[in-house]
């Protein structure tokens, strides 16, 4: 995905992951292992989501199997920026589950998820997951970019070269280590963040 300037005022995210995560978090070496933290917050969110049958729960628990193999490859040491792979996975994530926990609540969330949580709840579960990538991807991956890219640094064409590489590394993982398994619960898919390659597969 081509990076191109942008001109934007300060949000949440970029308090939270753009200024705040600056030099005291990669001399952590893991950002405090703030992505764990994330998974386990959506396996807490995953539980009554599945308990109750709800739809929500298909693009949920996919979400969550891709988190964890993206989890697996910062373990692995397969980002050229661990650091910086984790806190855009992490700012990504966010936009999602801040979205899921205000409909949870009766608040609406932003149109894109509305029209995904509002789906019918009879479609089939493939639907569901991709009408979760579709808000996901076309709506919230934007914003995560350039909450963890200044613009200072979309002027930098050797440091751009390297997120897009990492871009492009995520999307392997999850095309190498996702596609192809099942859960109890959602079909299997390979959501890739340059767009969606997704289908069902036999459970096994």
């Amino acid at each position: 995905m081509p990076c191109q300037s942008t001109t934007r005022s300060a949000t949440r995210l970029d308090i939270d992951y753009r200024i705040g995560s600056g030099e005291h978090l990669a001399a952590a070496g893991h950002n405090g292992r703030v992505i764990e933290e994330l998974i386990a917050r959506m396996a807490a969110l995953h539980e009554p989501l599945a308990a109750a049958g709800d739809q929500r729960q298909y693009f949920h628990a996919t979400y969550q199997r891709t988190t964890i193999a993206v989890a697996d490859e910062l373990k692995r040491g397969g980002f050229a920026d661990p650091d910086w792979v984790e806190r855009w996975d992490v700012a990504f994530a966010d936009l999602y589950l801040d979205a899921l926990e205000a409909d949870l609540a009766g608040r609406k969330p932003t149109l894109p998820w509305q029209i995904a949580f509002g789906a019918p709840a009879g479609l089939p579960p493939l639907r569901h997951v991709l009408l979760g990538m579709n808000a996901h991807i076309n709506y919230d991956l934007p914003q995560a970019l350039v909450a963890v890219i200044t613009d200072e640094q979309f002027e930098d064409a050797a440091l751009l070269a390297r997120r897009e590489a990492d871009h492009r590394a995520i999307d392997d993982v999850l095309a190498s280590r996702v596609c192809g398994r099942s859960t109890s619960s959602a079909p299997s898919a390979s959501c890739g963040r340059r767009g969606a390659r997704c289908g069902p597969t036999r459970s096994r």
